[in-house]
């Protein structure tokens, strides 16, 4: 007798785990289903990738980016845990507690373990610590400021590799490292304008009360070439 009854439980104990284990892999199920209806491609350890029907905007993807022993970072952040808000193409707002810019990829990414990452996509607007991020023609652009008249002063982000050269032949001799770059434009009506950071440029961009600006430049110690300066110069330059 106790023998069956051992069984019993045995086969009772063997079914609440294969119930619970299905409805539990039912539920990743479904959370991947969302997610990747969101909007996003995640990179992991294998090269498959899946498709959760024809009508999501997101692909979940698996895979690792090969070491090509270039030193550095193509991430804008030195840190991950940056707090973040996505605004996609199909209207939705996600909150994101660890955010990044893939500024080689043009994607801003969420890592989700030591050696994956999620890459989103069909994003028109990020915001990253307060700091944010348009989509401008294909491209994401930091905005830095937006004028009355909706001009925006904007930062372009690009990355190139500085390659490690001899001390004395300066000769390549590594594969070097990764450099971010950055450069300036005023955007308006569909039209980028590139903007080089020094006195003669800003003001022949302003064109107007330009002795107002020197003087306010001056007493605030404002410099024409530093990208913070600029924008309290333009902040002033609204209030004209």
């Amino acid at each position: 007798m106790n023998f069956i009854l051992k069984k019993i439980t045995i086969f009772s104990n063997n079914c609440f785990l294969s119930i619970l284990s299905y409805y539990k892999m039912k539920a990743v199920f479904f959370e991947l289903f969302f997610l990747s209806s969101v909007f996003f491609i995640a990179e992991a350890q294998t090269h498959a990738s899946y498709n959760f029907g024809s009508n999501g905007v997101g692909i979940l993807r698996a895979a690792i980016n090969s070491d090509d022993g270039v030193g550095g970072s193509t991430f804008l952040f030195k840190e991950w845990n940056n707090l973040g808000k996505l605004y996609s193409d199909n209207g939705k707002v996600v909150d994101i507690m660890n955010i990044n810019f893939n500024v080689k990829d043009d994607m801003f990414s969420t890592k989700i373990s030591k050696d994956s990452i999620f890459n989103f996509y069909k994003v028109y607007k990020v915001e990253i610590n307060g700091r944010q991020f348009k989509r401008i023609e294909n491209k994401f652009y930091e905005v830095l400021y937006i004028f009355n008249d909706k001009r925006m002063f904007l930062k372009e982000y690009s990355v190139k590799i500085e390659p490690e050269l001899h001390i004395i032949t300066s000769t390549v001799i590594g594969p070097g490292k990764y450099v971010i770059e950055d450069e300036f434009y005023l955007y308006k009506n569909g039209n980028l304008e590139k903007l080089w950071l020094n006195k003669r440029n800003v003001l022949k961009m302003l064109n107007s009360e330009k002795s107002l600006i020197l003087k306010q430049a001056k007493n605030c110690k404002l410099s024409f070439s530093k990208e913070k300066d600029i924008v309290e110069i333009f902040k002033y330059y609204d209030t004209l």
